[in-house]
């Protein structure tokens, strides 16, 4: 009868220790995948900031560039225009010179 008594006590602190085992790998399992929904979440947050960052970068680049173009175009045309002037110049100079 005592060990009988003794075996069902064993038994018994055995499965508490069993459940107790269960309940702590369920929590570690648990604060794992937080730490992993943390961790994968803090990615996806750097890589939007970075996104973000080397968009505005190279956005920034080409309305430097596209700036740069509109600046270089009214040169040409200013060049152009200089040259139409000096060609016209030219040739009034030219008719004079057969006049005389």
């Amino acid at each position: 009868m005592q060990k009988e008594n003794l075996i069902a006590d064993y038994e018994t602190k055995l499965e508490e220790l069993k459940d107790e085992l269960e309940l702590r790998m369920k929590v570690e399992i648990h604060e794992i995948e937080e730490r992993k929904n943390q961790h994968r979440n803090d990615l996806m947050e750097n890589h939007t900031k970075s996104f973000k960052e080397m968009k505005d970068y190279y956005n920034q680049i080409t309305r430097e560039s596209l700036e740069l173009i509109k600046v270089l175009r009214e040169r040409l045309q200013d060049i152009k225009d200089t040259i139409k002037k000096n060609e016209e110049i030219i040739d009034n100079l030219a008719k004079e010179m057969l006049q005389f």
